[in-house]
């Protein structure tokens, strides 16, 4: 028994538009992008030498930001901004440019809760979470970073899609109440969705990680407060069965994985502190749960991982990304290495480095 640790495929970028390849001695660098609830788009470099934070980009966007995608193939990233796709190029520096042709308009009139690849980066989907059962998917076309609804779309799936996850294929899962697979053909169109299993509807927080998806489920009943592992596959039986739980207190608001170490992070917004427990890649789980101190904050807002660093944001009007380094172990021992204030609620993070 292992703990989980991934191979991530290499990102090429470049310092100049159009080739992006003079990026492989640039080990030290990382890279976030924030939205908030306010429209607010944000760009950093973090220096691990520095454990610094930088600000690169600050843009004003149609909405309320809930999903940011990254093409790590070219090297462009997909934000939603209420129901409009804005389409940016990705820069050595953390910086990013408006790619032509963008902010594309979605059909509806609602706030975007995912977007996300599938099929290598082929097509983009657009889900609505509690809005609507509508699904709309986009044909990709990587030269130029334009996207196209695809006709047959709007596809209305059998609930509304919460909690979706995809792994890039042919395939995505998503939630409400029960758990459904939606297979999608190679062309884009749509094939089906397939019904799994009944789980909990009181999940707050649902990370997936390599081949499992993690559920924190709060409630007092019945499955009560903790995690469950389920596998993460195209059959669908590998969903119906928890492959084990470890119970959790308090229940999970906000949760990451980090695939360097095994390691999936969660915090409450009711206390300052932010839990890891260890996931091993044959799905199970250290019942050990240790916590760590985030001297002063209360209310967490986004969390990501990613190499030796976890990165939150917490608080509101102001709000602070935060940034802490993570010891041999995995784990963030030494406190908050840096903290940058943004004056705006963070909805979601992304985080990666160009050597991934």
């Amino acid at each position: 028994m292992f703990k989980y640790i991934a191979l991530l495929p290499f990102i090429l970028f470049s310092c100049s538009v159009g080739n992006f390849m003079d990026i492989g001695n640039n080990s030290n660098t990382l890279y976030a992008f924030a939205g908030t609830s306010t429209a607010q788009f944000f760009s950093y470099r973090i220096d691990t030498e520095s454990k610094k934070i930088e600000s690169r980009n600050s843009m004003s966007l149609a909405g309320s930001i809930k999903s940011i995608a990254v093409d790590k193939k070219n090297n462009r990233l997909f934000v939603s901004s209420y129901s409009d796709i804005y389409g940016f190029q990705l820069y050595e520096d953390g910086g990013v440019s408006t790619l032509p042709g963008f902010p594309v308009a979605t059909p509806v009139a609602n706030e975007i809760d995912k977007i996300f690849f599938i099929n290598d980066y082929n097509y983009l989907f657009v889900t609505y979470g509690s809005y609507s059962s509508d699904l709309y998917g986009y044909s990709y076309d990587q030269g130029s970073g334009n996207i196209s609804l695809l006709s047959g779309y709007p596809v209305t799936l059998t609930t509304l899609p919460v909690a979706v996850h995809s792994t890039n294929g042919l395939a995505f899962m998503y939630q409400y109440a029960s758990w459904y697979r939606a297979d999608i053909n190679s062309d884009g169109s749509f094939s089906g969705s397939t019904a799994l299993s009944s789980v909990s509807s009181a999940l707050t927080s649902v990370p997936a990680y390599g081949s499992y998806i993690c559920n924190f489920h709060d409630n007092g009943a019945s499955p009560h407060v903790g995690i469950y592992i389920y596998s993460f596959g195209v059959d669908s039986a590998e969903i119906n069965t928890p492959q084990s739980f470890v119970s959790v207190t308090p229940a999970a608001s906000l949760s990451a994985f980090n695939s360097s170490y095994g390691n999936l992070f969660y915090c409450s917004t009711s206390e300052p502190l932010i839990y890891s427990i260890d996931l091993y890649n044959d799905g199970s789980i250290n019942s050990t749960i240790k916590s760590f101190p985030t001297t002063g904050i209360t209310a967490f807002t986004a969390l990501n991982s990613h190499g030796d660093y976890l990165l939150f944001a917490s608080g509101s009007y102001p709000a602070n990304l935060n940034l802490m380094e993570l010891n041999s172990e995995g784990y963030p021992g030494n406190g908050i290495s840096d903290s940058i204030t943004v004056y705006d609620n963070i909805n979601c993070i992304e985080f990666f480095s160009y050597n991934d």
